[in-house]
Formats: C-alpha cells, structure tokens, sequence
C-alpha cells in the first residue's frame, strides 16, 4: 500500500481465507499508516537531535524492508544526521542501487523475451555471465541472473551445468525466499542427474 508520492507504508503478503481476515490486514496497515504519519507530524515543531530523533522513530513505525523507500522522510534524516549513525544514508543507497538493477535486469528480460534459439540463448547467457561477474551485483539480482543462466542450460539438456547456476543463484541470496524455492528444483535435477548415470 502506498502513499501519493509512491512511498509504501505497508504490504499485504499471502492469501486471505475471508474477506474478513483481508478487512484485518487492511486495517491494520491503514493502523500503520495513521502512526506513520502521527510521528511524523509529532516531529514538524521539534528542532536538531529531538527532531531527528522523533523522525528515526517515526521510520522505524514501517517494517524494515519498507523504510528505505521513504525518500522524503530520509532525506530529512540525512539532512539531521550528516555522520549517518542510524544509518538510514546506507539504506537509502542500497535501495537507489537495488532499483537499478531491478530496472536493468527488467530490460535484459525484455531483450530475450520469447527468444529460445540457440545463438539467442548463447547471447543471452554470454551477456548475463557478464553481468554475474561484476561485484557491485546485488544478492537478489544475482540470484535471477544465476537462475536464467541456469535455464539456458536447460534448454540445451545440459543439467550438470544447469545444476551448478541454480546451486550458485541459491547460494547468492540463501536466506531468501527465492533461494528457498530454488530447493526441490536442486533436488529434482540431481536425481534426474543420478538416473542419467
């Protein structure tokens, strides 16, 4: 859920049984919203430390994940807090890079969407083999990039290779819930590997 300026205050995850449990998870975030903004207001007349404290607090009303989308609000934090002890300039910049490389992963996809050939899939592999080398490559992206190489291979019936870049994109971002789906996909192509011997 988001405010006018884009900035999300909250995130409604999973299936609803009821319309009467989606009805609580909207209340609840519309709960989150109303303090959000309650902080926020309560920190306007305050002036220096109190106010960035007031404004670090009304950040930390959203769930971390949420925070550095708040570009406003960080940027008023910044402005207070020019040594980044809370560390909000951090975030914020992983963020900005994190949109990045969404956007330049979003285009890759546009690019060899639909193209299953076999010169387009070495292209596409080549190139995303240069993109999992840079080291600035953020845990999520890599995990994606990692995954359509593996796919590639696929394709091409070559499950040891295939099975190396989903055990690599598992391994980029292992806490993830993306790597965890990864799991049974592991396990299926070792047995089939197995079988094959």
């Amino acid at each position: 859920m988001m405010e006018g300026n884009g900035a999300p205050y909250a995130k409604i995850v999973g299936a609803t049984r009821t319309p009467e449990e989606y009805l609580k998870k909207l209340e609840a975030a519309g709960e989150t919203r109303r303090k959000l903004k309650e902080a926020v207001a309560a920190a306007q007349p305050l002036k220096g430390k109190e106010k960035l404290e007031q404004l670090v607090k009304a950040l930390n009303v959203l769930p971390e994940d949420l925070q550095p989308f708040q570009k406003e609000l960080i940027a008023e934090i910044s402005a207070l807090d020019p040594e980044d002890r809370y560390g909000f300039g951090k975030k914020s910049e992983k963020a900005a890079a994190m949109e990045k490389q969404r956007l330049m992963w979003e285009q890759f996809c546009q690019k060899y969407s639909g193209r299953i050939s076999a010169e387009e899939t070495r292209a596409g592999r080549e190139e995303a083999l240069q993109m999992l080398e840079k080291k600035d490559t953020l845990p999520p992206i890599r995990l994606k990039i990692a995954k359509y190489i593996s796919d590639g291979y696929v394709l091409e019936r070559n499950l040891p290779k295939a099975l190396e870049y989903l055990e690599i994109a598992r391994d980029a971002d292992p806490e993830s819930q993306a790597a965890k789906k990864l799991e049974p996909w592991i396990d299926n192509m070792r047995k089939h590997i197995n079988q094959e011997k």
